[in-house]
């Protein structure tokens, strides 16, 4: 008997020496989406990158940067805009199929990158295959401009 309470002891020990949960993250690229003219500024270039991280959190991500001409990659310095002048939405995937939207989220305070984390997707035992895809926002004085979706990588949770 005793010989049972230490081993299950030993077991307990190294389950939480040793804990079991995966967290793996895995994001897009960094992808130009379109130039616009923010309200008072020069030109911008608006990039998207899209991720799923954690256990199958959605995450987007839109940013403002310097127009530089003919330069389609988002590789330039960042512009600093007004609250509510750049927005985010993300869509999350579980094997393939929607399984959650969220609303637009616009920024609230200044800023260059504005940022979205949100769980849409349910996580159910056994394995599953997640991604998520993400749509900038961007205030032009009339409205908003956006492009495509950016879709990240597949994640295994």
């Amino acid at each position: 008997m005793r010989s049972r309470v230490i081993a299950a002891l030993w077991i307990v020990f190294v389950l939480l020496a040793n804990p079991m949960a995966v967290a793996a993250t895995a994001y897009s690229n960094l992808r130009w989406v379109g130039s616009w003219i923010p309200p008072g500024y020069a030109a911008s270039d608006l990039c998207d990158q899209s991720g799923i991280v954690d256990t199958a959190r959605n995450y987007n991500q839109a940013v403002s940067l310097h127009h530089l001409t003919n330069n389609y990659i988002c590789n330039q310095s960042n512009i600093t805009l007004p609250s509510g002048y750049l927005g985010t939405q993300v869509a999350g995937y579980r094997d393939g199929t929607l399984c959650g939207f969220s609303q637009v989220y616009y920024s609230t305070v200044a800023t260059s990158a504005w940022q979205l984390w949100i769980t849409l997707c349910s996580n159910p035992s056994g394995l599953q295959t997640f991604y998520s895809a993400g749509w900038p926002y961007g205030w032009n004085g009339t409205g908003y401009t956006s492009g495509g979706s950016t879709i990240s990588p597949s994640q295994n949770y």
